[in-house]
């Protein structure tokens, strides 16, 4: 019997002009990408990324320009205001086959 997919919640720590979502400080060793597991018996948890926005692009460049083991790049063609940036990275995320 196969087991089915856990549900996964993601949460995107992010480094931006707007200043709304903030990552870790610079000093700690806290990987791009993690899974972090739900405790108890309940399968699941939570994926985390780092990401470095860029707000204000060109919408061609919008979307992820690159993965290292310090951040996700993400690209977005919305302004560092009102949390505009903040849901268009969601929305870029949420688009990742």
């Amino acid at each position: 019997m196969d087991a089915e997919p856990a549900d996964l919640a993601i949460h995107c720590h992010c480094q931006s002009h707007e200043g709304l979502l903030r990552a870790p400080k610079v000093g700690m060793l806290t990987p791009a990408i993690r899974f972090v597991a739900t405790k108890g018996k309940a399968q699941g948890g939570t994926i985390r990324l780092l990401c470095h926005v860029k707000p204000g692009v060109s919408a061609s460049r919008a979307g992820i320009a690159a993965v290292s083991d310090e951040a996700v790049e993400v690209c977005v063609a919305a302004q560092a205001r009102e949390g505009e940036a903040n849901k268009a990275v969601r929305e870029v995320i949420a688009e990742v086959n």
